[in-house]
């Protein structure tokens, strides 16, 4: 999974890099366990306004289609519920067991919204 991560953003549906990286590491071992880019002004900014864009659509979706997102995300996460597990713990220093619990808290809450939504 890091390797889908490593030295990337993922902004407006493309991968964005840079020659500038930041180390990321383990906060309980110290070791740099990858790399994120140190992306440009102009970089981040164009980031921002597409979130801004993608809100708007978001807010003026339909409920059918908030509903629809929630669950594919709540899918998604239960089927990359390890890889997710794993990254956590290596980037918060979390023992898996906290990782984990931490997904499925998250997860109730994703399965919250989406019920209240039909």
């Amino acid at each position: 999974m890091l390797d889908l991560l490593n030295k990337k953003n993922f902004v407006n549906g493309k991968w964005i890099s840079s020659s500038e990286e930041i180390a990321v590491d383990n906060p309980a071992t110290g070791k740099i366990i990858g790399h994120a880019p140190d992306i440009s002004e102009k970089q981040l900014r164009e980031a921002v306004e597409v979130t801004i864009e993608a809100a708007d659509k978001w807010k003026n979706s339909t409920i059918e289609q908030r509903y629809q997102v929630l669950r594919k995300w709540q899918e998604l996460k239960k089927k990359y519920f390890k890889e997710l597990a794993d990254l956590i713990t290596l980037e918060q220093g979390k023992v898996i067991s906290e990782a984990q619990g931490e997904l499925i808290y998250g997860g109730a809450f994703i399965d919250w919204f989406a019920c209240i939504l039909r």
